[in-house]
């Protein structure tokens, strides 16, 4: 493939959406950042930080961090595969072959264990080495708190809500989590030689307007009740701590009940605004312009309700070179997803000041083969083999500006 010479081409268009930029305010601190599936390594950090990365997104699954006590760890490379992190076939591992490894869109783990046990300690170990890893980097991370445990619900898209056990848990655990990695949090206290990279915003959920990632279905009501409990817990440990809404999906097919922005109108409604700072979309579009319109549409709901605008958070965003058919998300080829990403980011560039956008987050980092069972859905910056695609090229050029 010819990468160099598009690589040039896609540089003078993205030069001329920063002279318009330039007029106005810069972009807010951090505005490039990247879902890190899978985790990075050490290597994989420092080319994140090369690309102009300055953000990076990813699952803090709470079912990963206080399974029950005496289930094994899953491996960490299939935690972006893995639905339940539970020993389904009692073989003693997490891995491929339990059932809730084939994705959450499969979750017909029928020998997995009851629901009920004794909850675990708090295992930090790994996401210490991912954190660290990033801040080494000076790359900030926005965890997603995800996943609920067994010892408190049949499957982990079943929110903690559903009991006050499970409430009194999750704001346990969200508040152990920022006074872990927030601002003075224990992490940096005992790791004071690597750059201070406090979180300073944490994401609740992720797409709860989806029947998919919220069971049985998706209710505002109920979202506007974890979000209440999450922001309480973040604020009490860290006053200054920002809650992220989950990553709104745009809700346009017809299994979908909300779309992203109906959902966030029924939470404006529903009285969530006091417990949020930032509110966030996930525009995934055929194209450019049904993605700027879904962006707008959110913007405007914002605008209706907010007298002080909540500033607005695209924490996914990607094309998959592959040509998956019958999904809006697929570019088809290698060199149509670098030119969505330049004319996408160019728009949000663009647009940042006058749609009050607080930062970017592409979908993803590096091809996965099979992401949460689906296979070859190649949305990475970078192959399955690390190398670098034509879209890695270009973001770099669009972040470095």
């Amino acid at each position: 493939m010819a990468v160099f010479p598009l690589v040039l081409a896609l540089m003078s268009v993205a030069l001329s959406g920063s002279i318009a930029l330039a007029a106005g305010r810069p972009l807010p601190h951090r505005f490039f950042g990247i879902n890190a599936s899978p985790f990075p390594t050490a290597g994989e950090a420092r080319q994140m930080a090369a690309g102009g990365v300055r953000r990076a997104r990813f699952q803090l699954a709470w079912n990963w961090v206080q399974p029950p006590l005496g289930t094994p760890p899953p491996a960490p490379h299939l935690l972006a595969q893995c639905s339940n992190f539970r020993d389904d076939d009692g073989d003693g591992r997490v891995d491929g072959a339990d059932p809730g490894c084939s994705g959450p869109f499969d979750d017909s783990e029928a020998d997995g264990p009851p629901t009920g046990g004794t909850p675990g300690p708090f295992g930090w170990g790994y996401f210490d080495s991912v954190i660290q890893r990033l801040a080494q980097n000076r790359i900030r991370a926005l965890p997603t708190l995800v996943g609920t445990p067994a010892w408190i619900a049949s499957d982990p898209y079943i929110p903690p809500i559903v009991s006050g056990r499970g409430q009194k848990a999750w704001h346990a655990f969200v508040k152990a989590a920022v006074a872990r990695y927030g601002s003075n949090g224990a992490f940096w206290r005992a790791h004071r030689k690597i750059p201070y990279e406090p979180i300073r915003q944490w994401q609740i959920w992720n797409e709860p307007n989806y029947a998919e990632t919220w069971h049985p279905a998706p209710s505002p009501r109920g979202y506007v009740k974890l979000l209440r409990v999450s922001a309480h817990a973040i604020r009490s440990v860290d006053p200054h701590g920002k809650v992220v809404l989950g990553g709104l999906g745009p809700g346009l097919g017809p299994s979908h009940r909300y779309t992203a922005w109906g959902y966030l109108d029924r939470l404006y409604r529903d009285g969530g605004r006091k417990y949020f700072d930032i509110a966030a979309i996930h525009p995934y579009a055929s194209n450019v312009s049904q993605l700027r319109d879904q962006v707008e549409r959110m913007a405007r709901v914002i605008r209706r309700f907010d007298p002080t605008p909540a500033p607005l958070s695209i924490t996914e965003l990607g094309w998959s070179s592959d040509s998956e058919p019958g999904h809006r998300w697929a570019a088809g080829s290698e060199k149509r997803q670098a030119s969505l990403l330049v004319n996408s980011i160019r728009f949000l560039k663009r647009s940042a000041r006058r749609l009050n956008i607080d930062g970017l987050f592409w979908f993803d980092w590096k091809d996965i083969s099979n992401y949460k069972g689906n296979r070859n859905l190649d949305f990475g910056l970078r192959r399955q083999d690390g190398s670098a695609k034509p879209s890695y090229y270009a973001y770099k050029r669009l972040a470095r500006k």
